[in-house]
C-alpha cells in the first residue's frame, strides 16, 4: 500500500461519510500509509471561510454564485493540498469531490451540465479521484439522521431536492461505473467499511 490514491466519499447528508472516512484514516494510520484527509468545501484557509458561507443558513446565494463559490473553493483545494500531497506520495481522502458539484448543483439546482462539468474541468486541471465511495441512503433516512435545529443551508432543501441529488449520484456511478462505487448507507458501519476494504485491496492488486 505504498502507491498515492486518491479517493474521494459522497452521498447525501447523514449517508455516513464521516463514519467511513474515520475508520478509512485509523486502517491506514494502522498500516503506516502517510495519508492526508481533507473536504469540500474547505480544506483550506480561503475554502473554510467560503464554506462557512455556502452552508450559512442566512446566505441568500443565487444558484450561480453558489457553483462558483465551491468552484473557488476547489481550486483553492487542489492546488494547496491535493496535488502537493499526491506529489509528496501521500493518500488524499476528499469528503466531497467534483461529483457532489454535478449531483447537488446540475441534478438539485438543474443548472446546465456543460457548464457544471467545464468548471470541474477548469479548476481540477482534469484531476478526478481513482476511486470515489458511494454511500446511497434515502432522502427519508437523510432526514432522519439529520438534527433540525443543526441543519444548514444545503440540509433544509426540500425532499424533492435530495431526490434529484440522489438520482444524479446514481446516474454518475452508471456513467463511470469503474470508479464510483456504490454502498449501502443504511447496512451497519462495519459491513460498510468491509466493503470498501475489499474494494481497495481490488484497485491495489490491479495496479501492481
Amino acid at each position: 500500500m505504498t502507491k498515492p490514491l486518491f479517493l474521494s466519499f459522497e452521498g447525501i447528508d447523514g449517508c455516513g461519510k464521516s463514519t467511513q472516512i474515520d475508520r478509512l484514516a485509523f486502517f491506514l494510520r494502522q498500516q503506516r500509509v502517510p495519508h492526508v484527509l481533507t473536504r469540500e468545501p474547505g480544506g483550506t484557509k480561503v475554502g473554510d471561510h467560503l464554506r462557512a458561507l455556502l452552508l450559512d443558513p442566512g446566505a441568500d446565494l443565487q444558484d450561480i454564485t453558489e457553483l462558483l463559490l465551491i468552484e473557488a473553493s476547489r481550486c483553492q483545494l487542489v492546488q494547496q493540498v491535493v496535488r502537493p500531497a499526491l506529489t509528496a506520495g501521500k493518500w488524499v481522502i476528499c469528503d466531497r469531490f467534483t461529483d457532489a458539484t454535478l449531483a447537488y448543483q446540475h441534478y438539485g439546482r438543474k443548472l446546465p451540465l456543460a457548464v457544471c462539468q467545464s468548471l470541474n474541468d477548469l479548476v481540477t486541471h482534469n484531476l478526478y479521484p481513482d476511486m470515489t465511495f458511494l454511500l446511497d441512503i434515502t432522502p427519508n433516512i437523510s432526514r432522519e439522521r439529520t438534527a433540525p435545529q443543526k441543519r444548514d443551508r444545503f440540509e433544509r432543501m426540500d425532499s424533492g431536492f435530495f431526490a434529484r441529488v440522489r438520482q444524479g449520484y446514481l446516474a454518475l456511478a452508471r456513467l463511470y461505473p469503474r470508479r464510483i462505487h456504490v454502498l449501502d448507507g443504511s447496512a451497519p458501519q462495519e459491513d460498510v467499511f468491509a466493503r470498501i476494504h475489499h474494494l481497495l485491496a481490488l484497485h491495489l492488486e490491479a495496479r501492481t
